[in-house]
């Protein structure tokens, strides 16, 4: 969760396939639910086959056989092969030992491996093995058991993307460290991050909501976000509509749907719920109280309409933070359901059952917002944040990206304002430090920083220490033969005489993106092009009345724009995939959202700003 599917998925799967041929069933068999099934996968780790004693005595599967799968499965792409190149010879260098050593076991020429080892025997090694690891660590291959040291020779030939944040340790832990306010205080806060495009304010606010998640263990982390558009500016709570919609997502995915129709009709007035409904504040709202009788306003004069809307926005967060402050006893909650907590804390392995609710009426985290692009935000929106984060009703952490070069007046002041009441902080975002990018290429092409240190100082000049440049240089590299990748010798390789003379500004890289956009499919252009007319966020349903095209049809003609990197996948919420890239020229942006509902239809939408 919250990586880009790429080769190690694959290595992923075919370890797990390796560990049923042995043992004769997966690890999360035995797991009653899908659900807890998918949440095996994601967050409990399964300790090396050896370390099972009945399991290894029964099977005698050779401690490196073990090994090899063990660190296939890793739930931490990271820790895993970062190619099907590294697997290969590893298992070549096992076999080789296996038989000079004349040590293969009869099991392994065995298909019936369940016969011999009961799945509760299995769950019951995995139980001990949980109990001997309480604190939660992670088995450790000790390499020097092994015949040889694993991943020698796994050496990507693709570019690694990492989830990992350079030079910004001091600001996430101000954030942090804001959030503990909110939840002692119970008041809310804004943190508004600064910064120029591409410099990497979206990836902060991300990084530090999963840091977050991982800090209050199992615990409900409710988390939201919207952004502001630049050619839809003068319509009112644009950011704020699409902030809702995510957040009645994330609260029926995690509250029971019942419950949280009751709630909600108990405690909103009729004026409240024909306002949000109306004006269509909460995408989704209407469609949960659709046997609900909502009777409509009459007519609002202008002046007191942003009043009105403000005080009815509030009441709902009212409603939500409280039922956040109280949650309803286990009874309301459904076993069917993940929490989104529950994918950023991997669990011992005795823990089998995650708790998709929580068990006791103890209060739960304050929700995060955010709102992109706030620059862009209307008068109408800006006097709306305002009123949130100052209410004495609502608890809420939220987050605001900002443009600083584009930052207007009202912003500055609404912004200011809340800091001199200490509900805001301004966070600015700067260029990358030398060492921070060294270390940032370094990871990029898989190899030590001593032997980047060079390049790292060439793409700090011609980037200016931008994070989006620097990976967007890498990829021009790569693009135009300067950087390639030796086989022979498992190592990325740079032609020095072309390196000096490469640029790489604002136009050639304009250039670039438009030449990858002029690339694609005619098809899949023409299908981009309905898509903008519709607006700046689309479902397939919608798509497929005017394209004429089905899903799998849709879904296809879009994946050539995923794979060339203009648009990227990113998880927000349970059940719901956006995908985003922005560039930092202003000019193009567009984001990919892959929605999966309850009834398993696929809604995607995308926005083109």
């Amino acid at each position: 969760v919250d990586h880009p599917v790429d080769c190690r998925s694959d290595i992923y799967s075919t370890g797990m396939t390796f560990f049923e041929l042995l043992v004769g069933f997966t690890p999360f068999h035995h797991l009653k639910s899908r659900s807890a099934i998918v949440y095996g996968h994601v967050a409990i780790n399964v300790p090396p086959l050896d370390h099972l004693n009945t399991v290894s005595a029964a099977l005698k599967i050779p401690p490196v056989i073990c090994s090899i799968i063990h660190k296939m499965i890793q739930k931490n792409p990271e820790d895993r092969y970062q190619s099907a190149f590294g697997v290969w010879k590893d298992l070549e260098q096992a076999h080789q030992f296996l038989v000079s050593s004349n040590i293969v076991p009869s099991s392994l020429k065995t298909p019936t491996f369940s016969q011999q080892v009961p799945e509760e025997v299995f769950v019951t090694d995995l139980q001990f093995s949980g109990q001997k690891q309480q604190q939660q660590q992670k088995s450790l291959i000790k390499e020097h058991d092994l015949p040889f040291a694993l991943g020698q020779f796994d050496h990507s030939p693709f570019i690694k993307q990492s989830s990992d944040l350079y030079c910004r340790d001091s600001e996430m832990k101000q954030i942090i460290s804001d959030f503990g306010l909110v939840s002692d205080s119970r008041k809310s806060r804004l943190a508004s991050v600064y910064g120029f495009s591409g410099i990497g304010k979206t990836r902060l606010i991300t990084e530090s909501v999963r840091q977050i998640k991982k800090n209050l263990n199992s615990q409900t982390l409710v988390f939201a976000s919207g952004k502001f558009e630049q050619f839809n500016s003068s319509t009112p709570f644009v950011g704020f509509k699409a902030l809702f919609e995510n957040l009645l997502l994330q609260f029926s995915l995690i509250f029971d749907v019942s419950f949280l129709k009751m709630t909600l009709s108990k405690s909103l007035d009729q004026e409240t719920l024909s306002l949000l409904i109306d004006n269509d504040l909460v995408p989704g709202l209407s469609k949960l109280l659709d046997d609900i009788k909502v009777e409509k306003n009459k007519d609002i004069r202008p002046s007191e309409l942003q009043l009105r809307i403000e005080q009815s926005v509030c009441s709902l967060l009212s409603v939500l933070s409280e039922i956040l402050s109280n949650p309803p006893p286990s009874e309301f909650g459904s076993d069917d359901i993940l929490v989104s907590s529950s994918f950023d804390s991997p669990r011992s392995p005795v823990e089998f059952e995650p708790s998709f609710m929580p068990k006791k009426t103890t209060s739960l985290p304050p929700m995060i917002l955010s709102l992109d692009d706030l620059q862009w935000a209307d008068s109408s929106s800006l006097k709306l944040l305002r009123r949130i984060v100052t209410s004495k009703k609502i608890t809420v952490f939220f987050f605001g990206s900002v443009r600083h070069n584009e930052s207007n007046s009202e912003l500055d002041l609404m912004t200011d304002g809340l800091c001199d009441l200490n509900r805001a902080r301004k966070i600015q975002l700067g260029s990358l430090t030398s060492e921070s990018i060294n270390l940032m290429i370094s990871n990029m092409l898989d190899t030590d920083p001593e032997s980047t240190s060079k390049l790292a100082k060439i793409i700090e000049q011609k980037t200016d220490g931008n994070p989006f440049f620097i990976k967007e240089f890498i990829f021009r590299l790569i693009d135009q033969n300067v950087l390639s990748f030796s086989f022979e010798d498992q190592r990325w390789k740079l032609d020095w005489d072309k390196i000096e003379s490469f640029n790489l500004n604002l136009g050639s890289l304009l250039d670039m993106l438009i030449t990858k956009i002029q690339e694609l499919d005619p098809k899949t252009l023409n299908l981009l092009s309905t898509a903008s007319c519709i607006g700046n966020t689309f479902n397939t349903t919608t798509l497929k009345t005017l394209s004429g095209l089905q899903d799998a049809e849709i879904l296809e003609l879009l994946r050539p724009a995923l794979q060339t990197g203009l648009i990227q996948k990113i998880e927000i919420a349970p059940r719901r995939l956006t995908a985003s890239h922005s560039s930092p020229s202003r000019k193009s942006s567009l984001t990919f959202d892959v929605s999966t509902p309850e009834r398993g239809d696929s809604d995607v939408s995308i926005e083109l700003s």
